[in-house]
């Protein structure tokens, strides 16, 4: 006789099979299968350590669940199964396809947690986002590697002929300075904000058109960025974190998720790629390009600051799409110090973000790749900004403001 039993464990089901997977118990399992999926199960265990026979019956639907689930960017596997099975699955080949270990059932554990604002984010954030967090790869981490020399700013703009060509593959991620061109002498005057992301890369010329500008990886083409300063990371992610409101307001400021990130990294220095839905956006956007400033002037020299950038007084992009591209950070290494602003007390972070019209985020999207690259060839970008937080006590206008979204993260330390 086949009995099945039901076990909540956090987001996934856990389902036990106790007697015979012949045809009949196969049958069984089957239905309950797609009962927990059409329920909306999306990750599920099978307990065979009390299953004393299994057929090729039902090994086909083992197969079959878990491309479906696979599909459905859900995750499937046979936990502790009894000798008998072990054996069958062994000379079959089937199991390291199907069967979880303990470490990486503790590794790759799907767990969902609310993140919620404190101090002044409390009241865009007091109901917090309900985030699901899902490892991607054991051990997967970032390194860095800093570009140029941000304190060029203090004292003038450097030569363009300093500037270094970087290329962005689908492994490497960076925000800066930079422009698209043969070489600094051919980007002069257009050097602005620029991201680069899953083998895409953004950059807003600073000749007065505010025409975004990109290239995507296609064939044997490399998105390469003539860059003054700036910083990329490369190596593999190790989480994915779906956010989205868990009451009302349910919107996230951008310290908040970042402490989230951290948090989730289980580290000082976070690499990070967000795909997000906005409820507002601060930032600052250059009007002039560097290479043009007189060297003996520093560029953020008041009064001509307000001719070189472009702050917004109050949010912007509000219901857009947002691809936040950066590394945060608590307690930055030297050399990354000079390359973040503080995102709130104790936290910093280098974020830029292109924004694009607002469309529906698909919960399955999990290629970033992928996704990164719908969003460019959508076209619509509405503009690129360095992420600030206006903190000024009356006029300040706050910090930009996320309602739901995916974000891939990774820990980073240097190269």
């Amino acid at each position: 006789m086949t009995e099945i039993t039901h076990r909540q464990d956090g987001p996934r089901i856990e389902l036990g099979v106790s007697g015979r997977l012949d045809g009949y118990g196969a049958d069984l399992l089957g239905r309950e299968l797609e009962a927990a999926i059409r329920g909306g199960a999306r990750h599920l265990r099978l307990d065979l350590s009390a299953t004393n026979y299994i057929s090729s019956v039902a090994l086909g639907l083992l197969v079959r669940t878990l491309k479906q689930l696979h599909a459905l960017d859900g995750t499937f596997a046979v936990v502790r199964p009894a000798a008998e099975v072990a054996a069958v699955l062994q000379v079959t080949h089937l199991a390291p396809l199907l069967v979880e270990t303990a470490e990486a059932a503790e590794a790759l554990q799907v767990s969902t947690v609310v993140w919620r604002g404190r101090g002044r984010d409390a009241e865009a954030a007091r109901a917090g986002v309900a985030t699901e967090v899902r490892p991607l790869a054991v051990g997967g981490a970032m390194s860095y590697s800093p570009l140029g020399d941000p304190r060029f700013l203090e004292g003038g703009g450097p030569a363009a002929a300093t500037c270094r060509a970087v290329p962005f593959p689908e492994s490497v991620v960076g925000v800066g300075l930079g422009a698209f061109g043969a070489d600094g002498a051919d980007c002069r005057g257009r050097f602005g904000e620029f991201l680069a992301a899953g083998g895409c890369a953004a950059c807003l010329p600073t000749d007065g058109r505010n025409v975004v500008d990109y290239v995507l990886r296609t064939g044997d083409l490399v998105p390469t960025v003539q860059v003054l300063s700036g910083l990329a990371c490369s190596g593999t992610w190790s989480h994915l974190a779906r956010f989205e409101p868990a009451g009302e307001p349910g919107c996230a400021p951008l310290s908040l998720l970042a402490e989230g990130v951290l948090e989730v990294a289980a580290a000082d220095t976070a690499a990070l790629v967000m795909i997000a839905e906005t409820a507002g956006l601060v930032g600052a956007t250059l009007r002039a390009s560097p290479d043009l400033t007189p060297p003996a002037s520093a560029f953020f020299a008041h009064p001509e600051i307000q001719k070189r950038l472009s702050f917004a007084p109050e949010r912007v992009h509000a219901r857009s799409l947002a691809l936040v591209v950066g590394v945060i950070t608590r307690n930055a290494p030297s050399a990354l110090a000079p390359r973040v602003r503080p995102l709130k007390a104790g936290v910093h972070g280098h974020l830029h973000a292109v924004t694009f019209p607002f469309r529906p985020l698909r919960k399955k999207e999990s290629d970033l790749v992928a996704t990164v690259r719908s969003l460019f060839e959508s076209g619509g970008h509405l503009g690129v900004l360095h992420l600030l937080n206006d903190d000024r006590p009356i006029d300040g206008a706050g910090e930009s403001v996320f309602v739901r979204g995916s974000c891939w993260l990774a820990p980073v330390k240097p190269m």
